[in-house]
Formats: structure tokens, sequence, C-alpha cells
């Protein structure tokens, strides 16, 4: 089934971008794949990590789930849940490359806005790697 892939990361307009990406599927006659990105080691700064690398990474892998599971539960539409693992605009371009994504939603500003100003938006980021058609909700 062709689908949306909505990208969220619990932020307000990464929510709002999940339930636009819910009313549309059932019109379109699509599916929705909701996914979140459990950032690699480099997005990180050193003192950011500290303790067992293995641990943090399973307690971000549950994080995640739950997080998916909250908002797929906020949603009108059944939606099937994805983890990825990386750099999120880079993360998220690659899982849209999959053949039955034929549209990406996210929110124009993540949880954070240090990390915005740091590293730059995700959203901007997505704009200029992801060859698919993408749908920016504030």
């Amino acid at each position: 089934m062709r689908l949306i892939l909505a990208a969220v990361d619990g932020s307000d307009p990464s929510r709002r971008a999940a339930q636009r990406a819910a009313e549309m599927a059932p019109r379109l006659g699509l599916g929705l794949r909701l996914a979140t990105v459990i950032p690699d080691r480099a997005y990180f700064a050193e003192w950011q990590i500290g303790g067992d690398e293995g641990e943090l990474h399973r307690l971000r892998e549950q994080d995640a789930h739950a997080l998916l599971e909250r908002i797929a539960a906020e949603l009108p539409v059944a939606a099937e849940l994805r983890t990825l693992t990386g750099t999120p605009a880079e993360a998220i371009a690659e899982a849209a490359k999959a053949d039955d994504v034929e549209l990406v939603a996210l929110g124009s500003r993540g949880r954070t806005l240090i990390g915005g100003v740091l590293i730059g938006s995700v959203a901007h980021r997505l704009v200029h790697i992801c060859a698919k058609p993408i749908l920016i909700v504030h």
C-alpha cells in the first residue's frame, strides 16, 4: 500500500503534522506510517553522552516506541510505527526513499529551539535532500 510517512518528535508541530497526515491519508487512498528518529552518537556533543552506550540506546528505543504509541493513539486512523536511527533529516530522507512512500509530513520546528539554531532545522534540511513531496505543518 502507498503511504504518507509522518515524522514525529513529540513537539506540537510534529503532532499536528501527524494529525494532518492521518486526515489526508484515507482521502488519498493512502496508509500512514509514523516514524521517529533515535539520533546516533554523532548527533550529540560528547558531554551529553555518559554511561553505558548500549543501555542508553536501549532506553532511547523504549522512549521512541512509547512516543510513537502515544501519538498513534491520538490519530483517527491506524498507523504503522517505525523507529529510525541516525541524523534526523538524513534518516527521514532515507526512509522516504521506500517505494511505498508518496509524501513526507513533519512539523516546522522540533522539540528544541537550541537544536534548530545549532544544527539547522530538520525540516529545512529535509527539503534539500528528500526527493519525495514534503508537507511541513506549523
